[in-house]
């Protein structure tokens, strides 16, 4: 670029003497602030930079000739080699644990993202399993009284008639009928109507056990399934809800009396299921024709047996 050896020389030379503490003083900065191989680069360049300094000095006439003046750049660059290896092994470390350290972070990201998603689902499917339910329970209860409706009566009916007929057990079907129920909606109202309805509902869950189903047959006719109780029984229980509703006393209609009449037929593994159901109505339909508020029993022989009142004093 001078063209003459002489000064291009005396250039480098210069140059050998300026840059050093450039250089040193941007490896500092570097290692100050954090990045750790700048340390080897700083140590190798210190050694290599000052056999350039020392070189720029010999060539002034600064400095006497002596072995490690005159060899003081080729030196400085045999520990600047081994130095800046052991920085480049030292970067390799670095980027080693820099790439570990993102995987983990990328594994514990996905972890957490796997435990998120699996929490939503989870939170989904039970979200759906309840509206599931819900639909279910809606499918196959009366909306007005909670009790089972006209289709799931007769399918829990169906069932325990196969348990009854396997196991040989008792079967007990009560039919109930809202005594003059036309009367109280013409004279209270339809709403009223609906109180009145409710509130016998409610007896008859509570006057039931978990094992017995409980129905809204249509308008105001109810229906009880009794497995495993015996006609005695089924007797008292008919007289006993009989008893509580006649003391029923509703506000909505001026607490007149309300009172109900029941149909019983047992079960008979002999003759076809759809009897069962057909004598309990047909018992009922005696029991109303015979003055209501009464219990009246069908055997399967078809002749029924009325039951006096059981009125409380």
């Amino acid at each position: 670029m001078f063209g003459s050896f002489p000064q291009a020389a005396k250039f480098s030379a210069v140059l050998g003497i300026v840059l050093p503490p450039i250089i040193l003083y941007s490896a500092i900065v570097s290692l100050f602030a954090g990045y750790k191989p700048a340390r080897y680069f700083l140590i190798a360049w210190c050694i290599f930079l000052g056999g350039v300094f020392v070189s720029g000095l010999l060539y002034f006439g600064l400095v006497p000739h002596t072995f490690v003046t005159s060899y003081a750049m080729p030196i400085g660059s045999v520990f600047e080699i081994l130095l800046l290896g052991y920085a480049l092994m030292d970067k390799i470390a670095l980027l080693h644990a820099e790439k570990e350290q993102a995987k983990q972070h990328a594994k514990q990201c996905l972890i957490q993202m796997n435990e998120e998603l699996e929490s939503l689902v989870s939170e989904r499917t039970k979200k759906l399993q309840e509206i599931n339910e819900k639909l279910r329970e809606l499918a196959s209860h009366d909306c007005k009284t909670g009790l089972l409706n006209y289709s799931a009566i007769l399918n829990y009916l169906n069932l325990m008639q196969k348990a009854a007929k396997r196991n040989d057990t008792d079967l007990a079907v009560i039919m109930i009928d809202i005594d003059h129920f036309k009367g109280v909606n013409d004279t209270y109202g339809h709403l009223a109507g609906d109180i009145v309805i409710n509130c016998i509902a409610d007896l008859l869950k509570m006057s039931t056990r978990d094992s017995d189903a409980c129905g809204r047959y249509g308008g105001e006719e109810f229906i009880l399934l009794l497995p495993q109780l015996d006609l005695d029984s089924v007797i008292k229980l008919s007289e006993r809800v009989r008893r509580q509703i006649q003391h029923l006393k509703i506000a909505e209609i001026n607490g007149s009396p309300v009172t109900a009449s029941f149909g019983i037929a047992m079960f008979d593994p002999r003759e076809p299921n759809e009897n069962l159901v057909a004598r309990a109505d047909h018992a009922l339909y005696r029991a109303k024709g015979t003055g209501r508020n009464r219990v009246v029993y069908s055997s399967h022989s078809t002749h029924e047996s009325l039951l006096p009142e059981m009125l409380d004093s």
